[in-house]
């Protein structure tokens, strides 16, 4: 059963990886005109499409074994069908041999052992850097934020269950008060949504999709996230030019800074012109995140 399990996830997920290959490309400009509340949580379920239906079909072949083991249906294949190849968890043998059914039970195996390796490197790895802003940064009561002492200017949302917001005083002495305001809102809203948690999950079960849409859909939702914030900063201080024009002005601090030191998941780390371009779009059904 586990040999032909493993071959049947195998089969399903590239199965579904194709189709999304193909679908995602034609429907992504309709997804891009729903409303980021909406849009991210769509392309949370696309990322994942690969491994749930592969997992969904797989346990609706293996159904009459299950309802069997249970009680409640026969499990013994006719006599007409064991003369040829078929589906049936009690006949393995009858679809592939052993060399072929234990190369795709170590190939999934494989690859599932290498996702689970590389999301825990990066949650490690988030983690030591958690670890490192909690211990230089302090606790700022006034604004619900922590304040890391930096020249490098950064504002970012951190952690999986409990995000904490941090900002570094250089941002805290370039911006005036309205910026910050924004800035703090736009992450208080990533803290709300869990953000990072939702992109983490998806992250590690989007390893079916082919590279390059994976790629794309990664991107896509990082886009989705960061506007649906935008949305709730412009939401929150009622005026959508003030928010774009602090992210310009953020971004133009970023730019000062040397290569590599910006902080991901910052305030103003990517998109900049998707971002910009939304703000400014005349649209009267925007929804706002809370």
């Amino acid at each position: 059963v586990p040999k032909l399990a493993a071959l049947a996830l195998s089969f399903f997920g590239i199965i579904g990886s194709g189709v999304c290959a193909i679908a995602y490309p034609l429907l992504r400009g309709r997804l891009a005109a729903l409303a980021p509340v909406i849009r991210a949580p769509t392309l949370v379920a696309w990322s994942m499409a690969p491994c749930l239906s592969a997992l969904t079909l797989t346990g609706f072949c293996f159904l009459p074994l299950v309802l069997n083991l249970l009680g409640w249906s026969p499990a013994q294949c006719s006599q007409d069908s064991l003369s040829h190849p078929h589906f049936c968890s009690g006949h393995p043998h009858l679809l592939l041999d052993d060399r072929l059914a234990w190369g795709a039970f170590a190939l999934g195996g494989g690859l599932m052992l290498f996702a689970a390796v590389t999301q825990l490197y990066r949650w490690l790895d988030a983690r030591r850097a958690l670890s490192a802003l909690a211990i230089t940064s302090r606790y700022d009561a006034s604004r619900g934020v922590h304040t890391v002492a930096s020249h490098v200017p950064f504002a970012l949302t951190a952690g999986l269950w409990r995000p904490e917001i941090y900002l570094s005083s250089r941002l805290v002495a370039s911006l005036p008060a309205d910026m910050l305001e924004v800035v703090i809102a736009h992450e208080q809203a990533h803290a709300r949504r869990r953000d990072g948690l939702t992109q983490f999950i998806a992250g590690l079960l989007s390893l079916m999709h082919l590279p390059w849409i994976r790629r794309r859909l990664l991107a896509d939702l990082a886009l989705a996230c960061e506007e649906a914030c935008d949305e709730v900063a412009a939401h929150h201080v009622g005026d959508r030019l003030h928010v774009a024009h602090t992210l310009l002005t953020v971004a133009r601090l970023f730019s000062g800074a040397l290569p590599g030191q910006a902080l991901a998941a910052s305030f103003a780390d990517g998109h900049v012109v998707e971002r910009v371009e939304s703000l400014l779009a005349d649209d009267a059904n925007r929804s706002y995140s809370r």
